[in-house]
């Protein structure tokens, strides 16, 4: 099921127990929680627990959060993150917790007796012993039909006031044993929106506001804003405030409007950061990226990549097309005279082709900072910038020599 259609769910339709999330738009995931938290509490506080598929994930604690009643709250909501990480002792317990392992006898008929046909497809899974049905030994392909026998038959093997969303964090695959456990009606998938759709939906929420923007403009936000629409609109709120208090008479966003703003905004940045990488200020760049990474880690990359892409683009023209400082600036549309002024000391201290094997860095950057714990994202942004000013950018963080750079 695509987010539209659950979101119509979440509003209005009949919930069930357990959802699976996935996907990369973090920001309609975002929305998703908070519609149902609101539609699972109203205005109490929510009850939530949260776990992650790491290594410190407990079997017991796990299970101990779904299956007991709150203190305060009958309804409780167990989010469960990072699912593509899971290990052996994260499947074994889903599958023993939606795959019921064993039911009372009459327990098992008042449920599922009244549905006939599944009635009769469900012995095929479960036998009959003493006193309890028993999950026979099973195929992995049986769970997805237990599964979908189970949601034909209105069952949850959860308690109807508890609530577990399932949900992955990067683009890595899901097991298929985990998905197997849901049915699809209940598997969510979060797709980024269309890049042909996003320009119309970035014009039409400046609309919001009663301003207009132009496609480079809308370009210049989509490569400076983390990609996600729950970003991209807090700094649309952001940008549209701050023309709206400026009070001028022509509505309009511009391209050198939204670079002021996104690039010294805030007290410290990632183009703040970027500016003192390039300036080779080893102790300013690492205490500005400490504040970054408590404040706001996931918005570092993006700032950093649509940096260095420029930075790449600009040694291009300056080294290889022998192209003037001042046609540069004027042919990337850079004008401010303290943007030049930060960037015209790439022309001493970096050459083009350190210029691309550090936008090669920043690639793999990109995937380590969606894997792994926040510990090890610091110390690989650490890593980065260290290499990044000693030049020793032309190595991977395997340690291995870097295989491509453009000459």
């Amino acid at each position: 099921m695509d987010y539209q259609s659950f979101k119509h769910v979440l509003l209005k339709g009949t919930l069930k127990n357990v959802y699976l999330f996935s996907g990369v738009e973090i920001g309609d995931k975002k929305e998703a929680l908070s519609i149902l938290k609101k539609r699972l509490f109203g205005n109490d506080s929510p009850t939530v627990y949260t776990f992650y598929c790491d290594s410190e994930f407990i079997p017991a604690d796990f299970l101990n959060a779904v299956q007991t009643a709150g203190l305060f709250s009958s309804t409780k909501l167990i989010l469960l993150k990072g699912i593509e990480q899971a290990k052996d002792i994260v499947v074994k317990t889903l599958s023993s917790l939606l795959l019921p392992q064993s039911f009372e006898i009459a327990h098992y008929e008042e449920i599922f007796s009244k549905f006939s046909k599944e009635y009769s497809q469900l012995n095929t899974f479960y036998e009959k012993k003493d006193n309890r049905y028993f999950l026979k030994k099973i195929k992995e392909a049986d769970k997805k039909k237990i599964a979908d026998l189970f949601l034909r038959c209105n069952f949850s093997p959860l308690d109807n006031d508890t609530y577990l969303i399932i949900s992955d964090e990067t683009n890595e695959k899901i097991l298929e044993a985990i998905t197997r456990l849901i049915p699809e009606s209940q598997s969510i998938q979060f797709f980024e929106m269309f890049e042909n759709k996003k320009t119309d939906w970035i014009r039409m929420e400046f609309g919001k506001y009663n301003l207009t923007i132009d496609n480079n403009s809308i370009s210049l936000l989509l490569d400076m804003v983390e990609n996600n629409k729950s970003a991209l609109e807090q700094e649309i709120n952001n940008i549209s405030t701050t023309i709206l208090q400026r009070n001028v008479t022509e509505k309009k966003v511009t391209y050198d409007l939204i670079e002021e703003y996104l690039y010294h905004s805030k007290e410290e940045s990632p183009f703040s950061l970027f500016a003192a990488l390039i300036s080779k200020k080893r102790d300013k760049a690492l205490e500005i990226l400490d504040k970054l990474f408590i404040a706001d880690v996931d918005g570092i990359l993006p700032g950093l990549l649509w940096s260095q892409r420029r930075a790449v683009r600009i040694l291009d023209l300056y080294e290889n097309m022998k192209q003037p400082k001042e046609l540069i600036f004027r042919e990337l549309f850079i004008n401010g005279k303290k943007v030049q002024q930060e960037l015209s000391v790439l022309f001493g201290h970096f050459s083009f082709r350190h210029a691309v094997h550090a936008l090669n860095r920043l690639s793999q950057l990109e995937y380590y900072l969606r894997v792994l714990p926040n510990n090890l994202k610091l110390v690989q942004l650490q890593i980065f910038i260290l290499d990044y000013i000693d030049g020793r950018i032309d190595r991977d963080f395997l340690q291995g020599d870097l295989q491509f750079v453009a000459t």
